[in-house]
């Protein structure tokens, strides 16, 4: 898919035509997982439930829904690699489990200035997490409970992105 959906109706059309395609099974796996992505980006259009804007980021990349390759052995800690796209940046995510039920999240936005500190801030129900990136816009939060939660990412007061992130 080159460019995110801009409703839920168009992602909505394009899982019918991924559900009517016939496939190898060696084709299989992968349009199971292109479905299961496809879903992934509905359900975050219909969370955001209004008409998307520049700073709502869209989900393209996860690791955990990819089969893995034949021959490939899965790792002993399933760790996991995200990436949003939002407006003509991308935010990388990756996840380490710490424990069964918390994570550990290391992340970037690109396509900023060299030099700028960004402020993130996690948010469930009524529990905020915030820390600031370095000056390559590169964030950390240690100990996450397992939960879905909505970043938000501030350059000074004005917010320049928002994800869903499911842990």
């Amino acid at each position: 898919m080159k460019k995110q959906p801009k409703s839920s109706k168009e992602a909505e059309a394009t899982i019918r035509s991924l559900k009517k395609l016939r496939a190898t099974d060696a084709e299989a796996g992968l349009l199971k997982s292109a479905h299961k992505l496809l879903s992934l980006q509905l359900n975050t259009v219909k969370k955001i439930d209004r008409k998307l804007d520049k700073k709502d980021g869209i989900i393209f990349y996860d690791s955990r829904i990819l089969p893995l390759p034949a021959g490939v052995r899965p790792a002993a800690v399933e760790t996991a690699r995200l990436k949003y796209q939002i407006g003509d940046r991308q935010l990388q995510i990756s996840l380490y489990p710490v424990s069964p039920e918390r994570y550990e999240v290391i992340g970037h936005l690109g396509r900023m200035t060299t030099g700028k500190v960004i402020d993130i801030m996690l948010k469930t129900g009524r529990k905020k997490i915030a820390t600031q990136s370095n000056e390559f816009q590169i964030f950390r939060f240690q100990n996450v409970h397992k939960a879905t939660y909505q970043l938000e990412i501030k350059d000074g007061n004005e917010s320049i992105a928002k994800v869903v992130l499911e842990l």
